[in-house]
């Protein structure tokens, strides 16, 4: 299926059907950087967040995972704090698209003291474009 657009769009669409986009890694050095995740279409809403954290991150203060678009990197998600180093993250965004759109994560060092730290992060989405006229 890969990052841009999903095989066999229309029939997905028309089906409704939840996708997962690949995961994308992002580590301790990409602290501020907007990292792309996927391009979801126009009508699509974005059901949750899904993170593995890799390797913990070892900052000497908080940790943020952000989730946006360019210009917003927090436009569907504000600041999870991922300093606990949780295996697994798991969280509801229901945001609906209205214009195909490019969807990034945003690791942000609370301190900027970290070294060491990997996440890997996708989302999940079903084409719902019923709901766009």
């Amino acid at each position: 299926m890969g990052n841009k657009w999903i095989d066999s769009r229309n029939a997905l669409i028309e089906n409704n059907l939840v996708q997962i986009s690949d995961f994308v890694t992002v580590k301790c050095a990409d602290t501020g950087v907007q990292k792309y995740i996927a391009t979801l279409p126009k009508g699509a809403v974005i059901l949750e967040y899904l993170i593995e954290t890799v390797a913990t991150f070892n900052s000497a203060g908080s940790d943020y995972f952000t989730l946006g678009f360019l210009g917003d990197d927090d436009a569907y998600y504000n600041d999870l704090d991922i300093s606990a180093g949780t295996a697994i993250y798991r969280g509801t965004v229901n945001v609906r698209l209205t214009a195909d759109t490019a969807v990034y994560a945003t690791y942000t060092d609370g301190n900027a003291s970290a070294t060491t730290g990997e996440m890997r992060c996708a989302v999940m989405w079903a084409p719902w474009t019923a709901l766009v006229a």
